[in-house]
């Protein structure tokens, strides 16, 4: 093997654990947040729904430094197959779909081929979740249950309008990954340390 595909193996892996990492607390601190939404801790649960959200922005920054975790060539690749505006909105829409909802919304299959992508995470996981926490909080301070129902609606509808939506995701990557890495260790290297 020749010393550059090792090295860039090695960055390769690096972000690959780096997400899997953090992923992983993202998904501890959201349980976390679920335990205080239960206990009706408001303020418990506002810090730890705001601590899901930061992350989840500092896990599309990670994803960025590699062009195999950008968003951006997929829709991009898919929309220059058209050799029409129709086509080319046809096929991104396609291509959307095919990562998020896997049919029309509320298929069974939804998130079947989920993918931990930038500008995915930061544009389609993460206004889920900031829908979620919305509800969830309106539910602790109005005194009423969450409106799981009203929730899976606007959920649904914001997946919609996602898949149909012609936003720009850049195509190239940007930031070293070396240093992001290095960076987001510092940061989050003591709740890791904690993640049973």
């Amino acid at each position: 093997m020749s010393p550059s595909f090792v090295f860039w193996l090695h960055r390769k892996i690096l972000i690959f654990y780096t997400r899997e990492s953090l992923l992983n607390l993202l998904d501890q601190l959201h349980y976390k947040s679920q335990k205080c939404f239960y206990a009706s801790d408001r303020y418990g649960f506002a810090e730890y729904a705001a601590d899901v959200m930061e992350l989840a922005d500092d896990i599309d920054m990670l994803l960025s430094a590699r062009k195999e975790f950008l968003l951006g060539p997929w829709v991009e690749s898919a929309k220059a197959c058209g050799t029409t505006d129709a086509e080319r909105d046809l096929y991104e829409w396609n291509a959307k779909t095919q990562i998020t909802l896997w049919g029309v919304p509320g298929s069974v299959l939804n998130d079947y081929a989920c993918k931990s992508w930038s500008g995915l995470v930061k544009d389609f996981y993460k206004k889920r979740y900031e829908l979620f926490y919305q509800g969830q909080m309106h539910a602790l301070e109005s005194g009423q249950p969450f409106d799981y129902d009203g929730f899976v609606e606007e959920c649904l509808a914001f997946e919609k309008a996602w898949t149909e939506g012609h936003d720009l995701y850049p195509v190239e990557p940007s930031g070293s990954e070396i240093d992001i890495c290095f960076r987001l260790w510092s940061k989050y290297r003591r709740n890791m340390h904690g993640m049973q």
